[in-house]
């Protein structure tokens, strides 16, 4: 519980996870979880989103990032965002 600038009290709660996994050489899988209530006894205010992620190196130098997020928030709604991205040095 912390105090605010106000004199009134703030429970907040939050929570992060991740998770790394080698499938095989080249090939790595990840998952992510945030959780943040800033102030439970204030009604607006939940943060939740996940991420599922996998990156591909097929060589070296070269890697391919597939990624999915998924974004649960009361002030701004529920949305998704997907991200591609390719990195080859030349």
């Amino acid at each position: 519980m912390r105090r605010l600038p106000w004199g009134r009290h703030a429970e907040s709660m939050a929570a992060f996870a991740e998770a790394d996994y080698r499938l095989a050489r080249g090939v790595n899988l990840r998952g992510k979880f945030d959780y943040l209530e800033p102030d439970k006894t204030a009604s607006g205010d939940l943060f939740r989103r996940w991420l599922v992620e996998a990156d591909f190196a097929p060589v070296p130098f070269t890697e391919l990032k597939l990624s999915f997020r998924n974004h649960d928030e009361e002030q701004v709604g529920k949305y998704q965002e997907y991200l591609a991205e390719f990195y080859f040095p030349f």
